[in-house]
């Protein structure tokens, strides 16, 4: 990235001098890399500011063609949500599809309701609070058996599982970049139809005219290289997390009998962890241990409110359970030495408060 800060500083919609072609090259290869990593062409790879930015175009994009019906499940990313709400107030009518205590959406309800018709689902595929992942296959299946556009939120799936978009079912992928290590501020909406969306900004036509304004053009050459190394390193990034996730796992449950894992304990991505602490409220050893570990109890955009997460309330838990529920992220940079600390840590944090 550093060198588009400097001496390849170009716009790269600039097309009559050698600074905007340089520019525009980079954006180029920034696509293709992204688009090899989830198996789509790079046409339809859209740059934006992050997943918020790629949900919003959906959602919204799909409101200019007219009033519909519009269906999400009840364990949505809070991108989502606000967006339903206000499509709902616009006079959208837009039905919540509910989860099991696993968290794995209700499909016979999802079949049932789009057998009355919906122009669009949108489905968060990896859950961002209890990592559950959802079988894609059949939701993509039913979508598509009743004529419904299908949005996948894979924020969290990115790196995380096997993606591809060729095969995938989907009319839409959001993305983000920062998930997969790449800079914050730059995220992507892989598009297979264009025409399905109508652009939230206008003024230039950049990106194919869906998204207009000067490309961010460092945020977009970091996410192509993070996609670049992270295509390269899948497989033994993917063991590292996974072996890093179970040691800690098995660490909290031995030293705490009556631990419980929220969420799926098959179906979900390494890395992440969302644990019920017996007897304890957890803001109390968040608060205690948040100089050491990064740690929470909902999502990064609700964090702060103990009973903020929807989601847990979603798998059926209590609010003594939500209040008991600690989320902790495992990355490809955790060591050995760190998980085995921070287990250490919690145990202390926990023992002392009890």
């Amino acid at each position: 990235m550093l060198p588009c800060f400097t001496t390849q500083f170009g716009n790269p919609s600039s097309a009559t001098h050698r600074w905007g072609w340089e520019a525009e090259a980079l954006v180029t290869i920034a696509r293709e890399r992204l688009a090899a990593l989830v198996k789509a062409d790079p046409a339809q790879v859209i740059f934006t500011s992050g997943a918020t930015e790629s949900i919003s175009m959906v959602l919204q994009g799909i409101s200019r063609k007219g009033p519909a019906r519009i269906l999400y499940s009840s364990i949505e990313h809070k991108a989502v949500l606000d967006n339903v709400k206000w499509l709902s107030e616009l006079g959208f009518e837009t039905v919540e599809i509910g989860v099991d205590g696993e968290g794995l959406l209700k499909l016979a309800q999802l079949e049932d309701e789009l057998k009355k018709g919906a122009l669009l689902t949108s489905i968060i595929g990896a859950n961002n609070e209890i990592g559950v992942v959802q079988d894609l296959t059949a939701i993509s299946s039913i979508c598509s058996k009743y004529g419904s556009l299908l949005h996948l939120d894979l924020v969290q799936a990115l790196g995380k599982i096997p993606i591809s978009f060729s095969i995938s079912g989907a009319d839409f992928v959001s993305l983000s970049a920062h998930k997969i290590y790449g800079p914050k501020g730059a995220g992507a909406l892989i598009i297979k139809d264009r025409s399905a969306l109508t652009p939230l900004i206008r003024g230039g036509g950049h990106e194919g005219g869906l998204r207009a304004g000067t490309i961010n053009v460092p945020g977009v050459v970091g996410f192509g290289r993070a996609a670049e190394i992270l295509k390269l390193e899948f497989d033994s990034v993917l063991s590292h997390i996974e072996m890093l996730s179970q040691r800690l796992l098995t660490q909290l449950m031995d030293g705490l009998p009556g631990l419980k894992l929220n969420g799926s304990q098959s179906t979900r991505i390494p890395g992440n962890l969302n644990i019920q602490l017996p007897g304890i409220k957890s803001d109390r050893l968040i608060a205690k241990l948040g100089s050491k570990i990064a740690l929470s109890n909902s999502s990064a955009c609700l964090s702060g409110d103990k009973n903020a997460s929807h989601v847990l309330r979603a798998i059926g838990l209590s609010q003594t359970e939500r209040e008991a529920s600690l989320r902790i992220g495992i990355g490809r940079f955790n060591t050995l030495l760190e998980i085995d600390r921070a287990s250490e840590l919690i145990l202390e944090a926990y023992r002392a408060q009890i």
